[in-house]
């Protein structure tokens, strides 16, 4: 995708050791099994932090199997000022930022 000196690491465990040796941390993702019959929410979550009022990308997970692959472009799209996104991942976030959230996962499935 082009993105420069960015990297995801796999942890089985949040010590602080752990955390301290991989330095710098934009994200954590957690994964988590869906349970059958689990409560969802019924709003999406609000697109916008109410602590200091500024854009947050969130893509509403609404294909299947696509969790971690969203999960990772979120770090990374809201992190832009502080990491180097490639041209794709740039256009990508030009064109969907002010989407809803639900509209911002489809362009993501119909992206090649």
């Amino acid at each position: 995708m082009g993105d420069k000196n960015v990297q995801v690491e796999e942890l089985y465990s949040l010590d602080t050791g752990i955390l301290w040796a991989i330095a710098l941390v934009h994200g954590l993702i957690f994964l988590f099994k869906w349970q059958p019959g689990a409560r969802c929410l019924e709003q999406p979550m609000a697109s916008e932090s109410a602590a200091n009022n500024t854009k947050v990308y969130f893509a509403q997970q609404i294909i299947q199997n696509t969790c971690t692959t969203q999960a990772i472009l979120s770090v990374l799209l809201n992190h832009s000022k502080d990491i180097e996104l490639g041209e794709m991942l740039s256009n990508f976030q030009l064109f969907s930022v002010d989407l809803p959230p639900d509209m911002c996962s489809l362009v993501l499935t119909n992206c090649n």
